[in-house]
């Protein structure tokens, strides 16, 4: 398989598991959008920043995008490493080198355009030689732009991002360290911009080497 094609799979894969956590939020069906959230165009405004609901509709609850601290939710310790999910949001094995953290299901769309939901992914690969930054990206099945390279906790990182959607971010990080190569992984709807951002920075603010 080409990487192109990887790459293509790889990004229907992120909108199916969007999808799939989403599918519950047609609750409130006048509030917004129930399936075009990806598209960013329905219930959005001349700013491109998706339509807030009154603040009535569902009162705030404090996080980590809020207030710009590092994510204090369920941790993951990889020996290596430990990093810690969004709080609220659900840690769970994909495999025994992978986790995956969930914000579950919305409640109703004016919780969706209130605060980001979706899904954040570690993984940790064993690998031979000491591979650089740009061959991690090669191996990459993610479609995302390569943006300048940023840093896991002090270490150089390759950062692949698409911050352009008003209602979607996708961004994945990586990096090779004693013999592993480790990955996070972003898949987010919903709130700003802004607080998507917050919340990739409060995750990757947690993340401590061991």
């Amino acid at each position: 398989m080409t990487n192109h094609l990887r790459r293509c799979t790889a990004r229907l894969g992120a909108v199916l598991l969007l999808a799939s956590l989403l599918c519950g939020c047609g609750d409130d069906r006048d509030a917004g959008p129930d399936a075009g959230a990806s598209s960013g165009s329905s219930g959005s405004s001349e700013s491109g920043e998706p339509a807030q609901p009154s603040a009535s509709s569902d009162p705030a609850e404090p996080s980590e995008t809020e207030n710009g601290s590092g994510a204090s939710g369920e941790a993951f310790d990889a020996g290596q490493f430990t990093v810690n999910g969004p709080e609220g949001w659900r840690m769970g094995a994909v495999t025994s080198r992978t986790v995956r953290f969930s914000s579950g299901q919305p409640k109703n769309n004016a919780q969706l355009y209130k605060r980001p939901h979706g899904l954040v992914f570690v993984d940790v690969t064993d690998v031979s030689g000491e591979p650089t930054l740009d061959a991690l990206v090669e191996e990459s099945v993610r479609s995302e732009p390569r943006l300048p390279d940023g840093t896991i906790d002090g270490e150089p990182a390759y950062h692949l991002a698409n911050r352009d959607q008003a209602f979607e971010t996708q961004e994945q990080l990586g990096l090779w360290r004693d013999g592993q190569q480790i990955r996070i992984d972003f898949s987010l709807i919903g709130g700003s911009k802004k607080q998507r951002q917050a919340l990739v920075q409060s995750v990757l603010d947690s993340w401590q080497w061991s």
